[in-house]
């Protein structure tokens, strides 16, 4: 309010307050997104058409529970062309082990010539890798197999699902990153990430509150 001076001037009164020793709280708002601390990204180790999906977002899983299965139809196929590989390669190699037997019997016999002999011999060695590398195929076919069904590797929360049945999805190798078809997250350890301008990244320590 104001009030007379001695001169006649308009002084106004100033509010004072005593000095007080206290603490001066430094405030820094940003904004930020909360992330689980450990997550884990779902993906296929095949190529495949989804058949079923198992989960929605925010569903609870343990670890071992059954995500999402893809269709099996073109492995399955692949296997019985495999097992029909299998037994042409195996009658082949059945026959080219009489043919050696009988060979053998003969060079020793010095009836017929090394050369002959070898000949045999490589062919049967030949026979023999067909089948080993048939067999081969076939226990890729099997493991394949049992990739079309996706399990969780942990537990937590599915968080962010992006497939659907009826997509296709592409397997994680050496060549392709894969599909994320959801995450799978802890969500009980959270952190915040945020931006902090370089003037006030100066202003923070570890174990700030």
């Amino acid at each position: 309010y104001w009030q007379e001076s001695q001169s006649g001037a308009k002084v106004e009164n100033v509010p004072v307050a005593p000095v007080i020793r206290r603490d001066i709280s430094d405030v820094l708002e940003e904004t930020g997104t909360i992330n689980p601390v450990n997550k884990v990204a779902i993906k296929s180790e095949v190529s495949g058409r989804v058949q079923n999906v198992y989960v929605e977002d925010g569903m609870m899983v343990t670890s071992g529970f059954v995500l999402v299965e893809l269709d099996k139809t073109d492995l399955l196929n692949t296997r019985k062309d495999l097992e029909y590989e299998l037994k042409e390669a195996e009658l082949n190699y059945d026959r080219a082990k009489i043919d050696y037997d009988r060979n053998y019997e003969l060079f020793q016999k010095r009836i017929i010539s090394y050369d002959a002999y070898d000949q045999v011999k490589v062919t049967l060695d030949l026979r023999s890798n067909t089948v080993l590398k048939v067999i081969t195929k076939i226990d890729t076919n099997t493991d394949n197999l049992k990739k079309t069904t996706i399990f969780s590797p942990t537990s937590g929360t599915v968080l962010n699902k992006n497939i659907e049945v009826g997509e296709m999805v592409v397997g994680a190798n050496s060549v392709s990153s894969g599909t994320e078809m959801m995450t799978v997250a802890d969500l009980k350890d959270l952190e915040v990430s945020s931006y902090v301008n370089e003037i006030d990244v100066t202003r923070l320590h570890v174990g700030q509150d």
